[in-house]
């Protein structure tokens, strides 16, 4: 695991937007919406042991895969400017000042089953029901 501490200097935009990256770069625009705002939605929230504030919630271990092993390819997204870098940019920016439209029904959850089914999305033994699929994740309100 890459240290996270390798971005300090970065701002809670920044890195919203790199977890957008790290997490959808491939999606479609309301899929990277979607993924800024569980982030939004888990700051949000009054559960904390996920983190406090854009940061906190952001960096907080084994929540956002992408700051484990996707560290190198924000970084250099960031580093060069690439057009995924702006694109998620715009779409962090209006996440983070809350103009961006939460497409997910207020899911703090989510994940890509072609790569992980977790535990969670497991209820007495039947699958919970995701508030939203959108490209390829599935979306869910747990707290």
């Amino acid at each position: 695991m890459v240290e996270r501490a390798l971005m300090p200097d970065w701002s809670s935009l920044e890195l919203l937007c790199g977890t957008i990256v790290g997490e959808a770069s491939g999606e479609s625009e309301e899929g990277r919406r979607a993924v800024g705002c569980v982030v939004r939605n888990r700051v949000n929230s009054p559960v904390r042991w996920w983190g406090k504030g854009w940061r906190g919630v952001m960096l907080a271990p084994w929540q956002f895969s992408c700051w484990d092993d996707s560290l190198v390819r924000i970084a250099s997204h960031k580093a060069r400017n690439t057009t995924v870098w702006k694109e998620c940019m715009q779409v962090a920016v209006d996440v983070f000042s809350g103009e961006a439209e939460d497409p997910t029904g207020g899911a703090d959850h989510y994940f890509n089953p072609d790569v992980v089914t977790p535990r969670w999305s497991i209820a007495s033994g039947k699958p919970r029901t995701p508030t939203a699929i959108i490209g390829h994740h599935k979306f869910y309100r747990l707290h």
